[in-house]
């Protein structure tokens, strides 16, 4: 807390104590022991800039209603020279002050005088701090949900950096892993289809669709040919990912750079992986018997690692059992595994999950994959698909996903989807959709994405009436392989 903040608390502390004084001398208020309040920031704005129970906490030792108090107390305060500028009664008798020109001006002049060494304290003191922020994943261009925690975790840093503590600003770039694979595919799809034409390939459902991929794959092309047309797939993905990386990664520095941001390490997943720490921590789990194999894969035992700590803190084994969470996620997946692993991994922890508790799958997916998800246990889902796709000119409807974009919509008269209720397909047509994005109108963007979100609403309410009725086999039967179709 700054130094005028305290000044400025015991300021209004020794006037609100002279004012009791007056009003018991005066005979207001009985001679009673000063009751204990506490001076505050409101959550509030319109609350003031400082508030008081000093009335509410006063009402039994002076006998009196709480805005009576409040009310003697206002009669006798003297704000003159203070940095106040007025009081309030508010509700049943909470006191509210309000700050005046002084303060800001006393704020500003506080501002000037220290300079660069404005705010800096030593209540850190000793203390380390490693603050990791931004860590876009470096598949793609930063967005505006990176620059916010940009700020967020800069200022957070130099705040404790102020404080007297030894801060440590990392990036943590994700530089390994089926999203790298993922990034790789889409680069080798829009290479094939610069080399063979973009109907002779087909680009992947869960792909990276962005104009950022077509740049990056022009460019590999302008460097390499087609060298890497007929290699082995291996080589080629890391080829691709090589240069997309080495193209995006300095330009995030940069752009970061540009921001104000600078970071004391940029540290790459794939160093983790290189050093052995990861098959080192991996086999040292196995090596203790923490770990077991299972449907092709190797299992961390987090139920019983769980349970010997909480009976390492006295738990009875009764007392574990009844261990009451809220529910329960499945996460690590829809990053780039095909869907039948993902389906697999949630057939494999579906039956350690209480059928009680809701079941929730991380970052999934497709209108295909929701509904296999449900079909295997899943309650709910969170995914940015239907409006990154929307983005792009991807399109969900009841017989498959569009491509909005394509030449044969240019002069289509129908909605996007005959089946579909939405405000987008009751009033425009394919044709309309299709110029707004061939004019980079920014809002076929936004007709898109309504009509995406849309139609995930009605894919999840339709399951659950078919959940209700009793056939959701039946709609699983007739829509699961549609939906995963491209029309």
């Amino acid at each position: 807390m700054s130094k005028l903040v305290k000044q400025t608390e015991l300021e209004l502390k020794e006037k609100i104590m002279d004012a009791l004084g007056r009003a018991v001398a005066d005979g207001v208020l009985d001679e009673a022991p000063l009751p204990a309040f506490i001076i505050e920031v409101p959550k509030e704005r319109q609350n003031g800039d400082y508030s008081t129970n000093v009335a509410m906490a006063g009402a039994k030792a002076f006998h009196k209603a709480p805005r009576v108090i409040a009310q003697a107390i206002v009669d006798r305060l003297d704000l003159a020279d203070t940095v106040f500028d007025r009081a309030e009664i508010a509700g049943p008798g909470f006191m509210n002050f309000r700050l005046g020109g002084k303060w800001f001006a006393d704020t500003v002049s506080g501002i000037e005088t220290a300079g660069e060494k404005y705010g800096e304290n030593d209540t850190l003191a000793g203390r380390k701090y490693m603050v990791e922020f931004v860590s876009a994943n470096p598949t793609g261009p930063m967005h505006m949900g990176n620059a916010r925690g940009g700020v967020l975790g800069d200022t957070l840093a130099s705040v404790l950096q102020k404080s007297g503590a030894d801060v440590w600003r990392e990036f943590y770039v994700n530089d390994a892993g089926n999203q790298i694979e993922k990034f790789a595919k889409s680069l080798e799809a829009r290479y094939f289809q610069i080399i063979k034409g973009e109907d002779a390939v087909e680009f992947p459902e869960d792909g990276y669709h962005g104009d950022d991929i077509r740049e990056l794959a022009q460019a590999f092309y302008e460097n390499e040919g087609d060298k890497y047309l007929d290699c082995d797939e291996k080589t080629r993905h890391d080829a691709l990912a090589q240069f997309g990386l080495s193209v995006n990664i300095p330009k995030m520095k940069a752009d970061l750079a540009r921001y104000g941001i600078q970071y004391d390490q940029w540290f790459f997943e794939s160093s983790l992986h290189d050093s052995g720490y990861v098959a080192d921590t991996v086999q040292a789990l196995t090596d203790r018997g923490y770990t077991y194999e299972k449907d092709g894969a190797l299992w961390l035992r987090t139920s019983e690692i769980l349970g010997s700590k909480l009976r390492a803190e006295g738990k009875t084994e009764e007392e574990i059992a009844k261990l009451d969470l809220p529910g329960y996620a499945i996460g690590g997946l829809a990053v780039g595994e095909p869907a039948e692993d993902m389906y697999r991994i949630i057939s494999a922890v579906e039956p350690y999950m209480p059928a009680d508790k809701p079941r929730y799958l991380m970052g999934v997916g497709t209108p295909s994959n929701i509904i296999e998800g449900v079909a295997r246990g899943v309650d709910f889902f969170d995914c940015v698909m239907p409006a990154r796709n929307a983005r792009h000119g991807k399109l969900f409807t009841w017989k498959g996903t569009l491509n909005i974009k394509n030449a044969k919509y240019k002069l289509d008269e129908q909605p996007i989807d005959p089946e579909c209720d939405c405000p987008v397909c009751r009033q425009f047509s394919r044709a309309y959709l299709r110029h707004l994005f061939t004019a980079e109108e920014m809002l076929g963007m936004r007709l898109a994405v309504m009509h995406n979100l849309y139609f995930y609403n009605k894919l999840a309410q339709r399951i659950r009436d078919s959940l209700d009725a009793g056939c959701f086999e039946d709609f699983r039967r007739e829509y699961s392989e549609k939906l995963s179709r491209r029309i």
